[in-house]
């Protein structure tokens, strides 16, 4: 499985941790691909992002607890 790194930056904090995906899931998307990243993976938020085909990302979600 082929592999890619991007570097996630939290839309609240602003910390940053680059992450690995498979290149799978963004060659699969028609346009984007949504990804959950769960309180922990990157800092004490929780958080989605908006992924282009190119690998681009092109925002960020905010998540917030009810």
């Amino acid at each position: 499985m082929t592999m890619t790194k991007l570097k996630i930056i939290c839309p609240v904090c602003k910390a940053e941790k680059l992450l690995e995906f498979p290149k799978s899931i963004f060659e699969k998307a028609n346009e984007h691909s949504t990804i959950f990243f769960p309180m922990g993976l990157v800092c004490e938020h929780r958080f989605q992002a908006l992924i282009d085909k190119d690998r681009m990302i092109r925002g960020y979600q905010i998540i917030e607890e009810c």
